[in-house]
């Protein structure tokens, strides 16, 4: 008998703690599945930046930039071009930098279902890309 209760002290103990893991496990796998489209939205606003360097006036390289993101999002598995939102322009005074800034809605994602388990507010990412034209 002493057995049993030893195993119904086991089945007690996992109950209590199972819980805890599994949010500690739903919390990793969101936070992961959010870097890694950060860390995407990241690399293409700015490749698209080193892209429009090529271009000799802003409308040539919002073209460029514009098409780089588009080709680079029909390519991606993880992004969608509806939930993206590409703006560009030049900054600075006189205007030396070109920024090209992208959006994502991450709603079609698995994301803002996991983040509601673990009370986390992921929702959109955005990330801004600025490089130096002209006068190197």
């Amino acid at each position: 008998m002493p057995c049993l209760g030893r195993r119904a002290i086991a089945a007690l103990e996992f109950a209590i703690v199972a819980p805890v893991l599994l949010l500690m496990l739903l919390g990793m796998v969101c936070f992961g599945l959010y870097c890694v489209y950060t860390h995407e939205l990241q690399e293409i606003s700015s490749s698209a930046a080193r892209a429009s360097v090529a271009g000799l006036n802003e409308t040539e390289r919002d073209s460029l930039a514009r098409q780089f993101v588009a080709t680079a999002i029909s390519n991606s598995t993880l992004f969608q071009a509806e939930d993206l939102t590409v703006s560009t322009g030049t900054s600075g005074t006189p205007a030396t930098d070109y920024e090209v800034t992208l959006a994502y809605n991450l709603k079609d994602t698995p994301i803002p279902m996991l983040a509601n388990f673990v009370s986390l507010q992921l929702g959109n990412i955005s990330h801004t890309a600025t490089i130096q034209f002209g006068n190197y």
